[in-house]
This record gives C-alpha cells, sequence and structure tokens, in this order.
C-alpha cells in the first residue's frame, strides 16, 4: 500500500505503464497540486487580505518552508491540509480522466484494483 502521495503517483504511473521519469513526473505532479492548493486557499479571502498574502508569498518563495509558513499565518492547519487534499484528490482524477481513453483494458483493471485497494484502506482508517 503506498506510503505517501508520491508513492501513490509513481503506483499509478506504473499500472499505466508510464514510460518516462515517474520521480520526476510525480515531484512536478505534486508541485502542481501545492500551487492549487494555495491558489484555493488565497482566493477564499476577501481581496484585501488576498493581497496583503499575495506580497508576503513572494517574499517568502525562496526561503525553506517559507510559503508554508505565511499560509499557517492565515489559515489553520486543518484548512491547509483540506486544501491540500481537494487539490490532489480533484488533481488525480482530471489526470486519470485524461488519459482514460489510451489505456487498455488490463491498465483500467490495475487502476480500478488500486482505487479500490485505497477506498478499503481508507475506510478502514477512518473507521
Amino acid at each position: 500500500m503506498p506510503q505517501s502521495a508520491n508513492d501513490l503517483l509513481k503506483q499509478i504511473l506504473e499500472n499505466i505503464d508510464f514510460e518516462g521519469d515517474k520521480e520526476a513526473f510525480a515531484n512536478d505532479f505534486l508541485q502542481t497540486i501545492k500551487k492549487q492548493a494555495t491558489l484555493d486557499l488565497i482566493e477564499s479571502l476577501p481581496k484585501a487580505k488576498q493581497d496583503e498574502l499575495k506580497q508576503k508569498l513572494s517574499q517568502n518563495l525562496q526561503k525553506p518552508e517559507g510559503v508554508s509558513a505565511v499560509l499557517k499565518g492565515y489559515f489553520p492547519e486543518q484548512q491547509i491540509m483540506k486544501a491540500l487534499e481537494n487539490a490532489a484528490k480533484n488533481g488525480v482524477s482530471e489526470y486519470i480522466h485524461a488519459i482514460l481513453p489510451t489505456l487498455n483494458g488490463e491498465q483500467k483493471t490495475k487502476l480500478t484494483e488500486l482505487a479500490k485497494n485505497l477506498q478499503t484502506a481508507n475506510q478502514t482508517t477512518t473507521s
């Protein structure tokens, strides 16, 4: 069972016989997810606060953990995690929807099995 989002993405890529650099793809995909979650959080604020947050973020982009620290000043940890979770679900769903027409029967079966296993594991951890 995948231990992280990175592992899950690499497992999906393995199941669809992705021929490129799985690690690089997973890292790029996760960066996109983080950016989308940040954008979603920013857009949830009133306009004045959005501008203020954007300014602070632009000043902290190059610092390790800079973006995370700034976001924590505006949002509770739970809201940040929920935004990341939503962006990840949407991103993976959109990716699978986009590639589905190109997959053969075996690849679709592997993805279906992975989804079932994840759903079962999620139900086990939330019960």
